[in-house]
């Protein structure tokens, strides 16, 4: 333990020494869960481990990604244990003792890593390699499963997803919000659109935004909501009507994977949540899981922002009723939309109505009445018409 710790604070201790930091990374590589003995001694190293990669200050650094591709890696392996059972399998359940103390050097690392390069650049390139790690957990679960023949549901392997929800929300508290207008000029800003798009998808169907059914971990749904505030949008990149039909290739979590029953229960939750009109539920029916995971999505994440951010993020609504992409899709996608900014609007009032009567309350009023008046000038005939609902 003494020679663990000692190395350790040499690496932090001489950082800029490349030669000293390599060596002593290579020696715990080395000693990493090669003992079935010692599980301390394996959680020590990564604690230690996670120590040099705070240390790090260089983009790019090479101690900097070894630590973390370590991490991500055991991450995945480990979550193999929960669902084999088979003898085959005892390498993957080697790393199951170090799993959580991974996730906490993963979290230290989110809250204390020093970035100085421009445009936080080191930040976002860590907020993908988290949530790279979220999207990878979710599919090696169901991988996992189809081998097995498992006929556990797709929410399954949703315990070990959950816990990088705080570790993500420690890091997403430290950067800028990801939905305005310069966030395509942010680094990775494709990259990450996408992956939230995936988390967000996989959040819904594990039920890490329904707070009231209280089946996990309060801090799981209190990061979400953090997560939610700035998070980016999930609006389309292009303005074509084949982005909505490739969702059934690009999305992370699959179709496939889904059986009937959640299927109709996914459907149901819509139905419930947004009280739609008969056209609208017509759609909903029809629907395949993809496009009702996208509209949950949707909802879930505007819903939640409204609610956790302390300035009204309503506006933010308009830009998918302006998405070309869902203006164009002929399946009536954007009559869903339209419901489900209907419905947030009303969780918009219920939210003003909740605050105390002040001038400042009186001027963000005025700030979204001045944004519905302008939308009521909108080319498209529907944001016409809603705008001119919700002025009334």
């Amino acid at each position: 333990k003494n020679t663990i710790l000692t190395l350790g604070h040499i690496a932090v201790a001489l950082r800029h020494e490349e030669k000293v930091t390599e060596n002593i990374l290579i020696f715990f590589q080395q000693k990493f869960c090669r003992s079935h003995s010692n599980p301390d001694m394996d959680r020590l190293i990564v604690d230690q481990m996670g120590c040099m990669a705070i240390a790090r200050t260089d983009n790019e650094d090479k101690v900097y990604e070894d630590i973390m591709k370590l991490f991500c890696e055991t991450t995945v392996e480990a979550s193999h244990s929960v669902y084999n059972s088979t003898t085959g399998e005892t390498k993957r359940q080697e790393y199951s003792h170090v799993s959580g103390a991974i996730i906490n050097a993963l979290a230290n690392v989110a809250a204390n890593m020093i970035d100085s390069t421009e445009n936080g650049a080191r930040t976002a390139d860590l907020l993908v390699k988290l949530l790279e790690l979220f999207v990878n957990l979710g599919l090696e679960g169901k991988r996992t499963l189809d081998k097995n023949q498992s006929h556990m549901r797709a929410n399954s392997c949703a315990g070990n997803l959950g816990v990088l929800i705080p570790v993500i929300a420690i890091l997403v508290r430290r950067i800028a919000p990801m939905n305005g207008p310069d966030f395509t000029e942010q680094p990775q800003a494709g990259r990450l659109k996408k992956l939230f798009s995936d988390f967000w998808q996989y959040s819904v169907v594990m039920g890490f935004t329904s707070e009231e059914h209280g089946v996990w971990p309060q801090d799981w749904y209190d990061g979400v909501k953090e997560i939610s505030i700035k998070s980016p949008k999930l609006t389309f990149n292009s303005s074509q009507r084949s982005d909505i039909r490739l969702m059934n290739f690009t999305s992370a979590i699959a179709h496939d994977g889904v059986s009937l029953n959640e299927l109709h229960e996914l459907k149901q939750q819509l139905l419930t949540q947004l009280e739609p009109p008969p056209n609208i539920a017509n759609h909903l029916n029809k629907y395949q899981f993809t496009i009702l995971v996208y509209l949950k999505s949707v909802y879930w994440l505007e819903l939640l922002r409204l609610q956790s951010s302390k300035k009204c993020t309503f506006h933010v609504l308009f830009d998918y009723l302006e998405d070309k992409s869902v203006q164009k899709d002929r399946t009536g996608m954007y009559d869903c939309i339209c419901q489900i900014v209907d419905k947030l609007f009303k969780e918009f009032l219920l939210l003003m109505a909740e605050q105390p009567k002040s001038a400042a309350r009186e001027t963000e009023l005025e700030n979204h009445a001045e944004i519905l008046l302008t939308q009521f000038n909108n080319p498209s005939k529907a944001i016409q018409r809603l705008s001119d609902k919700f002025l009334a």
